[in-house]
């Protein structure tokens, strides 16, 4: 993709076109979004300097911080590629104010979010022909734009790396909705990840459970559409020997989204957060007491085994 290819388009899709130009070739991206009321809204994403701030943390606008899109009552921004970089991340939860921001436990190569760009693109430029269709040459050109669209869709790499997760949730079906009872299952998890030296991280959700995450590359995954159901079968294998931990099976579906850590839950205002197995030992009090602020997270090679 080049910047030439979006010319036509607003200057914010080729400024972002720019910035993933310039990542080197190996760079693997993610994608991210973010969901506030409009109540909240107002609070911070109608200020006059929001698109400075933007350009701050991120280096580059992103389409969606335009009036257009400020008057739907549940405002989101989905699916913003950014570069798989810890840095990188983090600026993208900044701008939102860590709050209701989500990702999904793929990571694509650096073509993943040039084609995306450009379906970004194809669909504003559908978008503004239908909001100007009483213009007879807007209105024609119509059936063309829903057509470089669909292709443009098509053209998406989906080959991906996913990371090995496991979620535990109190409020799924069949459970009694206390965190307390899911430690058990979490613990027996973590001494089969001691046993066998596996690196993962441990994190309660903010809401109501635990993520327990292994690294795509602990597994030495290739790039495949399929990857969410080889880690689905590596869970029913670990399983079968730890014994029925009460994970939630809707993980391991493709592009499950998936809450960043150090970001806010929407309904209990608590932070999805990292621990060690010594916080799950001290009790579901003192998790809630953790996740009332950000705590630093710990790379998965440095867990200690």
């Amino acid at each position: 993709m080049s910047t030439r290819s979006l010319a036509t388009c607003p200057a914010v899709f080729a400024e972002m076109a720019a910035h993933f130009e310039g990542l080197p070739a190996g760079t693997l991206v993610r994608e991210v979004w973010h969901t506030h009321t409009k109540k909240q809204l107002r609070q911070f994403l109608r200020r006059a300097d929001f698109a400075d701030r933007v350009r701050e943390e991120l280096g580059y606008l992103i389409p969606q911080v335009y009036s257009e899109h400020l008057r739907t009552s549940d405002y989101r921004i989905r699916w913003i590629p950014i570069e798989d970089q810890p840095e990188a991340v983090d600026a993208f939860c900044r701008v939102f104010d860590r709050f209701n921001v989500y990702t999904t436990l793929n990571r694509y190569p650096l073509s993943y979010a040039q084609a995306r760009l450009e379906a970004m693109a194809a669909q504003y430029r559908l978008w503004l022909a239908e909001q100007n269709r009483h213009i007879r040459k807007m209105a024609a050109g119509i059936p063309v734009l829903q057509e470089r669209l669909t292709e443009a869709e098509a053209a998406i790499p989906k080959g991906c790396h996913v990371d090995l997760a496991f979620d535990f949730d109190a409020g799924g079906e069949g459970r009694s909705g206390q965190l307390a009872d899911l430690v058990p299952g979490v613990l027996r998890l973590l001494d089969f990840c001691n046993l066998y030296e596996v690196p993962h991280q441990l994190f309660f959700s903010g809401g109501r459970g635990f993520h327990v995450v292994v690294p795509y590359t602990t597994l030495a995954q290739p790039l495949a559409e399929d990857n969410h159901l080889v880690n689905r079968r590596v869970a029913e294998l670990i399983q079968e020997e730890t014994g029925d931990l009460g994970i939630d099976w809707a993980i391991y579906s493709s592009r499950r989204q998936f809450r960043l850590p150090n970001t806010r839950h929407q309904k209990s205002g608590l932070f999805k957060v990292a621990l060690q197995r010594s916080d799950l030992e001290a009790g579901v009090e003192h998790i809630l007491a953790l996740a009332h602020s950000p705590v630093p997270v710990p790379p998965a090679a440095d867990r200690p085994f």
